[in-house]
């Protein structure tokens, strides 16, 4: 069967994946828990031990640095392609 715009209308019909289980006043509360959250970690940072500063950074880098492997890092304009083997020419000796 081929995929035309008649089959894809029917293929979009046929979703198996759930509703959302947040409602957006679930959601609005989670952002406003949040919020507060932070302002009273930023106001009290000086009240926090050494180990718990660590665990905060730790936890705020996963949503602010990249994943590893999301980019590539440009090339090195030094970086040459040698070749692992250099042939070298013999030269038989006449005995």
């Amino acid at each position: 069967m081929p995929f035309n715009s008649h089959t894809a209308s029917l293929a979009g019909k046929k979703s198996k994946r759930g509703k959302s289980k947040l409602t957006p006043t679930i959601e609005d509360k989670l952002d406003l828990l949040v919020a507060e959250n932070l302002d009273y970690l930023l106001g009290h940072l000086d009240e926090l031990t050494n180990s718990e500063r660590i665990k905060l950074t730790q936890m705020t880098l996963n949503f602010i640095v990249p994943k590893y492997g999301t980019r590539t890092a440009p090339p090195h304009p030094d970086d040459v392609d040698l070749p692992l083997f250099i042939e070298v020419d013999r030269v038989e000796e006449d005995d």
